[in-house]
């Protein structure tokens, strides 16, 4: 018999791993693949809801909530454990039916393809920005204060697009999702993008009509996002004609005034330019829902939106402002009231305007 030391060594084989060929799907983070897949369900629960001619107030209210608990199953792209709460979807189908946005493509623009975390945010630095895989629209990590003045807002926005037609330089808010994951939880809000999905942005402008100057630190930036006195320092000016600067100047006066009746302030106009050397570049109006103006001599093509819109004017505000009377405070325009603040924003829109 054999000692246990004249035992044969039996040799391992050594198996190369091969890398997986076919792509799994992955968002930036668990909240935002839960929150795609929130919208696949949210829309195919839709398809079995009939399309009403109004929306009724009781819409304001609806949600629809669903609890997955997955074991040993699907956890390669999902947590095993997660909640999914959709806000209002008969009046956010609606909204989407008014900004001329195809419930197909809607839901193309996040499931074909992985999201990614967006490249370039505005005035609100805390804020999380993705975008779905062809840049049309993004998802924003929303404040809780936010979300309380959106849904205090909701009702009054909602009528605001009807009444225009869903022409508006306002957000175009698609979609509202809260995620919950391991008890914490995330508010999602889907939008159309302000820049251009298909053109390459040479320069971002955050303007309040205020005397601010980006950050060395954020000039610094690949793609910075420069401010009002970055804009007067390059000599900019958007260049889109009497017929485009008239209408713009009118979307704009509109919404300032919805704005300021609701008490919000502390907006911006976002402002994105694309620079060509030969022919204009072909601008789909609906994938570039913010694009003004046409092409002419200048050789631009500009993006502008009003971003930023849920801040209440409220007692920290009034503080604030009161102290500015008093002098405590110098070259901040975010002081004022939100009336005053309406109209030298519209002031901006025409100084920037030819």
């Amino acid at each position: 018999m054999a000692s246990a030391d004249g035992l044969a060594k039996v040799k391992q084989k050594k198996v190369k791993q091969v890398p997986q060929r076919q792509k799994v799907f992955r968002a930036p983070n668990p909240q935002i693949s839960c929150a795609i897949w929130g919208l696949h369900h949210m829309m195919r629960e839709l398809d079995t809801v009939d399309a009403q001619p109004v929306v009724l107030p009781h819409d304001f209210k609806a949600y629809s909530k669903v609890s997955i608990d997955n074991h040993s199953y699907n956890n390669a792209t999902l947590p095993a454990k997660f909640k999914v709460k959709a806000y209002c979807p008969i009046v956010f189908r609606d909204l989407r039916s008014r900004f001329g946005e195809d419930s197909k493509a809607f839901l193309e623009s996040w499931i074909s393809g992985p999201a990614e975390v967006h490249a370039v945010g505005t005035s609100r630095a805390r804020a999380n920005v993705y975008s779905s895989h062809d840049r049309r629209m993004t998802m924003i990590e929303m404040r809780n204060e936010e979300v309380v003045n959106f849904f205090h807002l909701f009702q009054l926005y909602h009528a605001h697009i009807v009444e225009n037609g869903g022409v508006t330089a306002l957000p175009h808010y698609l979609g509202l999702l809260r995620i919950t994951i391991k008890d914490t939880s995330t508010y999602l809000m889907v939008a159309n993008n302000v820049q251009s999905a298909d053109l390459h942005m040479d320069r971002l402008y955050d303007l309040k009509g205020s005397d601010r100057g980006a950050s060395d630190k954020e000039k610094d930036k690949d793609a910075p996002v420069l401010k009002d006195s970055d804009f007067h320092g390059h000599h900019e000016k958007l260049r889109i004609g009497p017929e485009a600067r008239a209408a713009l100047i009118e979307v704009v006066r509109r919404d300032a005034e919805f704005l300021a009746r609701a008490k919000l302030m502390d907006y911006s106009l976002f402002v994105g330019i694309h620079k060509y050397d030969a022919d204009p570049p072909p601008v789909d109006s609906t994938r570039d829902v913010y694009a003004v103006g046409s092409p002419g001599p200048h050789k631009e093509l500009y993006f502008v939106g009003i971003v930023d819109v849920l801040t209440k004017y409220g007692a920290k505000k009034s503080i604030a402002a009161n102290v500015k009377k008093l002098g405590g405070a110098k070259g901040e325009i975010t002081t004022v009231s939100p009336e005053n603040y309406k109209t030298r924003f519209c002031k901006l829109v025409e100084d920037i305007t030819e």
